[in-house]
């Protein structure tokens, strides 16, 4: 499938040149671009761009559709990068058949880390350009302007090439390389040498007894041999041996086996660095984040897959990839105008409300004071009204009395007693009327009092926003708005004791998410180097590797990171602090590289440097398996046979692996799983508490001066649930309505274990008559743990000391502050 565009109303940026450095690329370097022509270039009028895509993935089909869907002016993704990437004049005079341009779309750079490649489209989709008119062949020197008519195809996954010259391969420019010969003449093509020169190399190889590639391959990887190579010049020397070491390691441009079907969330990053390589092409790179939002979502969800995780060590992790999809963009002069304008125009709304409010609110005053006024008058007369009650009362009763004295049937008798009614009725008629002229104000007076409040709560919420308005117009423009950006952090830092799977969550973690590895994931150890400043340059040259894809967010994952970034105090080497110098002085430092992050793995955060720290800005505890995450990774025994294995035999397996790392655990179930390969009788729970004894020593898994398994041997009983002391219940630490607060007393002596809540009461128990030491409390101790998901029971006395060598009292607060690192520090 095809789109054909015309760039003639494009206007381009000011800056349409490509720039392709050894330290800063965001578009491939062309080798054969050169900046000075014995001839002027040809100017394309068409140019077609072939993009073939290399998996069969619905996601990654979407993704080119999206970056061949023109924008609103017409133009797409494809089209402004092909025109972008040839806007220099591109020289392929040294091909006599020129039908097909492929431009390097790879870094490879050999340093003092050795070779490292790096496919600027990870090998998800290929891409060459050709003539617009089939057969023709492109110009020697051409280039592309704002008026180069653009076709784009994409070749889908399922759909084979009919022209061989469609099949991309990165080393198709590399001619076949046999000889000695060869391998020169491909070094001089690639760095603009000639035949005379080539030759001369060649005399200075046979001048050194070197005349094969073999010879040449074993004496480039012996350093000390290829150093002593005096005859061919230092220059030509570096050009040769920065060839050799790179194609040795060719191999990793090609992806032998298809590592996305296994997480759909590497897929999902990975698309998202090719996006982020586009749009640094196009200058457009702030509007995407650096890392896909829903990408690192799926990460997380298959890090649990992997990471059985009943605490905060994967949420930790997830907090802190998450800032890296929040949007890096910031407002141009244009947008803070626009801003401006929208602004200006709604303060002047409000500035007109506000007047209207004000005249309201003035009206509405006026006419609640005239309201009061009239509500005292009628108050007032309601209250001489009620003043005339009690001489209305003796007028009536006056009445009444002179009718009753007067001769019953009498005109006169009825006289008076109508005359006292009507008397009595008049004055209660007035009374009335005067309440109800006084309810009726009342009510009018509340009425407009409600008005009144509400214009004024209204007039204060239009200053407000007024104020909010104007104080945004005399603060917004650019600058302030690249203030806003999220501060990135730039490293996690994953602590614990060993075996507990930190390095292999954080390898897992950046590459589900999309992040860039500037190399392996290494051991402190391996950047040590013996010669003073050696390991100095070797961070520098791995760091700057990041330097050469600044439009990625890259890491560098260091296992054992105490041994790179120690205390500086003075008993430190002075070689580990020129580390920690460079190091730090490229992350927020003065050599700050801005897409550079720290991965660190350690078990001693306590012996790391304070400012290094300071810069991690996630930092997680990995505890030992909690007894639900043992039982989880030990649940798949019963896959095995039901009379082994059962849940009774889990429970009691979840128990006797108390403080095991993860590591610890998988090689018990290896070594249980190799037994009964080869044992296929019943196994007993000897045999398997002598399983457990090993792989407990094997990872240093102790209990006092023995190991729990070991332990348990000695006393057999110590995890039997019978009808007169159910552990599971006696033991256990949850109570309803209660929480401990973690303090326990056991006190031999009394035979009493006392257990402290949280609000300040304290519960009591009996302890069993078998519980008259430390190893008959073991059940005890380790119930009630298993009760809580507690994952370490660490049991502190001499012998945990002189294991650790802790003699002294430094050696014994820092054996101390590693143990509980995870909680108190």
């Amino acid at each position: 499938m095809s789109r054909r565009y015309s760039f003639e109303e494009w206007t381009p940026s000011n800056d349409m040149t490509i720039s392709g450095t050894s330290e800063h690329v965001t578009i491939p370097t062309q080798s054969n671009v050169t900046t000075v022509f014995a001839s002027k270039p040809v100017s394309l009028e068409e140019l077609t761009m072939t993009i073939r895509i290399k998996f069969e993935y619905i996601q990654l089909k979407e993704f080119v559709d999206k970056l061949n869907t023109p924008n609103e002016k017409g133009l797409s993704v494809f089209q402004l990068y092909a025109l972008r990437s040839t806007s220099k004049p591109i020289d392929m005079s040294n091909q006599t058949e020129r039908p097909v341009y492929r431009p390097n779309l790879f870094i490879r750079k050999n340093d003092k880390f050795g070779p490292w490649n790096f496919n600027y489209l990870l090998d998800l989709l290929e891409l060459d350009y050709r003539p617009d008119m089939k057969g023709s062949h492109f110009p020697k020197i051409w280039c592309t302007t704002l008026y180069t008519s653009v076709n784009v195809t994409i070749i889908p996954y399922d759909e084979s090439p009919n022209n061989p010259t469609d099949i991309i391969n990165p080393s198709d420019s590399i001619e076949e390389i046999n000889t000695l010969e060869d391998l020169l003449r491909s070094i001089g093509r690639q760095n603009k040498y000639d035949q005379e020169d080539i030759k001369k190399w060649m005399k200075d190889l046979e001048d050194e007894n070197i005349k094969t590639i073999e010879h040449l391959q074993n004496t480039v990887m012996n350093e000390g041999i290829w150093e002593k190579v005096s005859c061919v010049k230092p220059a030509v020397k570096q050009m040769i041996y920065d060839y050799v070491q790179l194609n040795a390691a060719v191999g990793s441009f090609s992806q032998t086996t298809d590592s996305y079907r296994e997480s759909t969330a590497t897929l999902l990053g990975d698309i998202h660095r090719v996006k982020r390589y586009f749009y640094d092409a196009i200058g457009e790179r702030e509007q995407l984040t650096y890392l896909d939002e829903h990408a690192v979502n799926l990460a997380m969800t298959e890090l649990r897959k992997f990471y059985a995780d009943d605490g905060n060590i994967i949420s930790t992790i997830y907090a802190y990839l998450r800032t890296f999809c929040v949007s890096t963009a910031s407002f141009t002069e244009e947008e803070v105008e626009k801003k401006r304008n929208t602004w200006s125009y709604e303060l002047n709304r409000l500035k007109d409300k506000a007047d209207s409010l004000k005249e309201e609110f003035s009206v509405a005053t006026s006419e609640l004071n005239n309201m009061k006024m009239d509500l005292e008058t009628k108050k007032l007369r309601l209250f001489n009204i009620s003043k005339e009650e009690e001489s209305v009362k003796r007028e009536v009763d006056n009445l009444m009395d002179i009718a009753r004295q007067t001769t019953a049937g009498t005109v006169t008798r009825r006289d008076n007693f109508d005359r006292a009614k009507r008397k009595q009725e008049q004055f209660e008629e007035k009374k009335k009327n005067a309440e109800n002229d006084l309810q009726e104000a009342a009510i009018k007076s509340e009425k407009v009092m409600k008005t009144c409040n509400e214009l004024l709560a209204n007039l204060e919420n239009n200053t407000k926003e007024s104020n909010d308005r104007q104080s945004k117009l005399d603060l917004i423009n650019a600058d302030e708005h690249r203030n806003l950006k999220v501060k990135i952090g730039r490293g996690l830092l994953l602590y614990g004791p060993p075996g507990t799977g930190k390095s292999e969550l954080l390898k897992r973690a950046a590459v589900y998410a999309g992040i860039t590895m500037t190399t392996v994931p290494l051991a402190a150890g391996e950047l040590n180097r013996p010669y003073v400043g050696e390991t100095e340059k070797l961070l520098i040259d791995i760091m700057y590797r990041a330097n050469t894809i600044p439009y990625l967010m890259c890491a560098m994952t260091i296992d054992e990171i105490d041994g790179l970034v120690p205390k500086r105090d003075n008993n430190a080497q002075q070689s580990k602090v020129d580390g920690i110098s460079v190091l730090l002085s490229h992350i927020e430092g003065v050599k700050n590289i801005p897409n550079l992050i720290v991965f660190g793995a350690t078990n001693r955060r306590n012996m790391m440097d304070d400012a290094f720290l300071r810069r991690m800005q996630a930092k997680c505890f990995v505890g030992r398996p909690s007894p639900e995450i043992r039982k989880q990774m030990l649940r798949p025994l019963l896959t095995k046979d039901l009379k082994d294995f059962n849940d009774e035999r889990l429970d009691f397996l979840v128990k006797i692996t108390t403080n095991f790392s993860g590591a610890a655990i998988g090689a018990l179930k290896s070594s249980i799983v190799s037994f009964l390969a080869d044992n296929p009788a019943s196994l007993s729970n000897h045999t398997l508490l002598s399983l457990a004894n090993n792989t407990a020593r094997e990872f240093s898994c102790w209990f006092g001066s023995s190991t729990l398994p070991e332990i348990c041997r000695i006393y057999p009983n110590i995890f039997n649930t019978n009808t007169t002391n159910n552990q599971s219940e006696d033991f256990s630490l949850v109570f309803s309505g209660k929480k401990p607060t973690g303090r326990i007393l056991v006190d031999l002596q009394e035979r009493k274990c006392f257990i402290e809540l949280s609000d300040g009461y304290t519960i009591e128990k009996s302890l069993f008559n078998d519980e008259t030491s430390l190893m008959t409390l073991l059940a005890r101790i380790i119930n009630g743990c298993s009760s809580r998901n507690i994952d370490t029971i660490q049991i502190i006395d001499t012998d945990f000391l002189s294991k650790n060598n802790a003699f002294d009292e430094n050696k014994i607060f820092e054996l101390l502050a590693t143990t509980f690192a995870g909680k108190f520090i």
